[in-house]
């Protein structure tokens, strides 16, 4: 190798640890401030008075204001939005907003700030530690100060949005991340053209979105990739392709039980699901979002009704499928599985319940919620039987 290439792959190794070096990492950030001039924090407070009327939150072109972040004596220029359909993204004083920024300084061009409320305090979080635990695609769901303009300060949340960053960060090859469009889901004053179930046939004729679409066209490679997955939940959701073909068995049970066990409905909703492309399976994956949970008192289990969520009543289907979440029911809701949990995370568990305290003081962190929706499972499949209409179709 001559002296040339050597120095130029020093210089390289040097920008590339310097850019490293100078990256903020959201888990090390302590506190946010959002600074905001007079008449870009009005239209903020405005597109918010119209939604509380509305009670619905609708996204417009034009709704991005430019501001500045501070991160400690650091500046980053940022474009931000309200986030966030219903209505509690925006009530009392902890707004959910939509940042987006340029800055390479921070390890995410887009992300999320929300209050800890929006998604169940540490249930959200909980969530994304165990998709993580067991190889599922998460978000980077923190906790951190916020305010905006020095008012509406407190504790919220940081997520992550669904970008090549996610990718990134779940250190997995980038591809296609895909979503089926909710827009008509949203807008009830105008009657589909169809007969029987609005939501299935929603799901099915709605338009499918792709998040890095701009990066997919830049190379025909990708490009490829892309309209290859578009094509594949298309034709799963037309049933014009088995659920075999088209997701990645594994992770999707791993998914759903795990979502069973979180007592989560939402996440499993068909324009809440997320889906990752992966270039070398060319199959599907979840991603996981938006759990949300309260852990309500439920009996049996809540994703497996004959007349649930469309998407799932496709995917269950597959006798296979349905069999392999079983059998990770079955693993999520042994005693143990929990319990390690809450013995790794024990310290972390009491600093973050410590902070969810300063927004509301009677909040107490509650492993029993978990054992509780554990037993609920091993209620279920232990009274399984040669008649269950459901396990043995």
């Amino acid at each position: 190798m001559n002296q040339n290439w050597k120095f130029l792959i020093l210089l390289f190794a040097l920008v590339a640890c310097e850019s490293k070096k100078d990256q903020f990492i959201i888990e090390e950030i302590d506190a946010l401030k959002l600074e905001l001039a007079n008449d870009q924090f009005q239209k903020i407070k405005n597109k918010r008075l119209a939604a509380l009327e509305r009670n619905l939150l609708v996204k417009e072109e034009g709704d991005y204001v430019d501001g500045i972040l501070h991160i400690g004596q650091e500046k980053v220029a940022v474009s931000v939005r309200l986030k966030g359909d219903h209505i509690d993204h925006l009530e009392g004083n902890r707004w959910s907003l939509r940042v987006k920024t340029k800055d390479k300084r921070l390890p995410e061009e887009k992300f999320s700030i929300q209050g800890v409320a929006t998604r169940s305090y540490m249930q959200e979080w909980v969530f994304h530690e165990l998709l993580k635990q067991e190889g599922v695609l998460h978000l980077n769901y923190q906790f951190l100060d916020f305010s905006i303009n020095d008012t509406l300060k407190g504790v919220y949340a940081y997520e992550s949005h669904f970008t090549n960053d996610l990718l990134d960060f779940n250190e997995v090859e980038k591809g296609p991340i895909l979503k089926i469009d909710e827009t008509e889901f949203w807008n009830f004053k105008n009657p589909a053209p169809y007969e029987g179930n609005r939501d299935v046939y929603l799901m099915k004729t709605s338009p499918i979105n792709v998040y890095n679409d701009s990066w997919c066209e830049k190379d025909s490679a990708r490009k490829d990739q892309m309209e290859k997955a578009i094509r594949l939940l298309d034709d799963f959701r037309k049933e014009r392709l088995p659920f075999e073909e088209v997701f990645d068995q594994e992770k999707w049970a791993k998914y759903i039980a795990i979502n069973e066990l979180m007592q989560c409905k939402h996440a499993l909703r068909w324009h809440n699901l997320r889906f990752y492309f992966n270039p070398n399976t060319e199959l599907l994956e979840p991603i996981g979002f938006d759990c949300g949970t309260w852990f309500e008192p439920v009996e049996g289990l809540i994703n497996y009704q004959d007349d649930g969520e469309p998407i799932l009543m496709l995917m269950y289907q597959s006798t296979s499928f349905k069999k392999k979440v079983q059998e990770y029911l079955g693993a999520y809701a042994h005693k143990d599985f929990m319990r390690k949990f809450v013995r790794l995370y024990f310290e972390k568990i009491q600093e973050l319940e410590s902070l969810m305290k300063l927004e509301k003081a009677t909040y107490r962190f509650w492993p029993s919620t978990y054992y509780q929706s554990q037993r609920r499972i091993n209620d279920y499949i232990s009274k399984q039987s040669k008649n269950d209409s459901f396990w043995e179709q």
